[in-house]
Formats: C-alpha cells, structure tokens, sequence
C-alpha cells in the first residue's frame, strides 16, 4: 500500500513537470500578427474595389464573333432536297389547278356550243315567224266570218306558225310578247311612248309591235313595244 501511494506520487510529479515544459514552450503572442490578422479583410476589401474601378474605367472590346458550326454535307444534301421537294409540291399543285380550270372551261364550251349552236338559224327562222304573224293580223275577224275560203286559207297559216314555233320551242327557242308587263331594258326595245289607257300601269308595255325571242336564257331579239308614260 505505501509503495502504491509512493508510485502515485511519483506520477502527479511527472505530469505536472511535463504540463510545465509544454507551457515554457507555448509561442508568445505578438501585437503586430494581431494587426495584421484584423486588417487583412479591409486590405481585400480594398483589392476588389480597386479592381471593378478599373475594370469600369477601361473600354469595352467588340464582342468576338460567334463562328456558326459548319454544316455537315449530308446536312447541306438534305436541306437541298427539302427545297427541291417543296418547290416540285408547288409546281404540281398549280398544274393541276390550271389544268381543272381549262377542263372546267372546256366543258362550258362545250356547253354553250350545244346550246347555242342553233343561235344563228333560229335567227334567221324569226323573220318567217313575223310575216305569219302580220299576215294573221292583217285580215279582220269579220272579214273572216264573211269569207269561208279566206277563213280555211288563215287556219292554214295559223297551223304553220303554230308549227314554227313548236319547232322552235323543241331547239330552245322561246317567244317574249311582254304586253301589260313592266319595262324590262334587257329583253325590250322602247320604241315610243303611249299615254295611259284604261287599267295599263306607267312604266308597263302597252302595245307590243314585234315578239321578242330567247334561245336557251341568251336573249336573241329584244321586243319592240311602246311604254306607258305617266299622266300628265
């Protein structure tokens, strides 16, 4: 027991000499590493100010050009066919609507000369038309009654003209007799003005002189009439 509490001792000597060396040996604090230490933040501080007042001072340079990559030829190749592509979709395209336009018009052609291909005949048939017409007109009606042959010859001619005209109505042919009907400057030929005259309305055909005919809606011959003025 007193060997263990003489070892003891012994020991917390030693420590304690050691903690004492180590303390001796400890650096000495200096005043001026302790200025230096506080004033290095504003030192760096002052750099960068330093630094952004002449980097703002000095010109700016031109910004360097950007070199576009170059394009790979299988790039350039597909690029050219796109636009070949495209421009051969235009070109059909405006084929083929030229060529429904002349189709289109090839059929109205077409058209308009089975409609209209009989235009100069009926033409010249309406001359005939308007002699047996004036030669109906020319014979009263009691003269008709007085005279049985003239009766019989008139029927005759009525028969033709009513066949003429049946012909002519066949091939498209139509009569315009606008009598009590209102002017119409497409289809009637004013000759002269007529006074009013029992229930005719102004502005209305009050005599007809000559039949107007149509082929097919294509107007052949205007008819020649006199318009109803208005009272004076």
């Amino acid at each position: 027991t007193m060997m263990k509490r003489h070892l003891l001792c012994a020991t917390g000597r030693v420590l304690a000499a050691s903690r004492t060396a180590a303390g001796s040996r400890r650096a000495p604090i200096n005043a001026a590493s302790i200025w230096a230490t506080r004033a290095r933040p504003a030192l760096h501080a002052r750099s960068f100010a330093e630094e952004a007042a002449a980097a703002a001072a000095a010109p700016e340079q031109p910004a360097e050009p950007v070199e576009e990559p170059v394009k790979d030829e299988k790039d350039a190749r597909i690029e050219q066919l796109e636009k070949e592509t495209k421009d051969l979709q235009d070109k059909c395209l405006r084929t083929m609507a030229e060529s429904e336009n002349m189709r289109t018009r090839s059929m109205k052609n077409v058209d308009d000369a089975k409609k209209f291909a009989l235009q100069k005949f009926a033409t010249s048939l309406l001359e005939v038309a308007d002699n047996l017409g004036m030669a109906l007109a020319s014979v009263p009606e009691q003269d008709r009654k007085q005279d049985q042959k003239l009766n019989a010859f008139l029927e005759g001619i009525e028969g033709t003209d009513r066949l003429l005209h049946k012909i002519l109505s066949a091939h498209g042919v139509t009569r315009v007799w606008p009598l009590n009907e209102k002017f119409d400057p497409h289809k009637h030929e004013a000759l002269f003005e007529m006074p009013k005259t029992g229930e005719a309305e102004p502005g209305t055909c009050g005599q007809v002189l000559k039949a107007g005919y149509c082929l097919n809606d294509r107007l052949l011959r205007p008819a020649q009439v006199g318009v109803v003025q208005e009272a004076k």
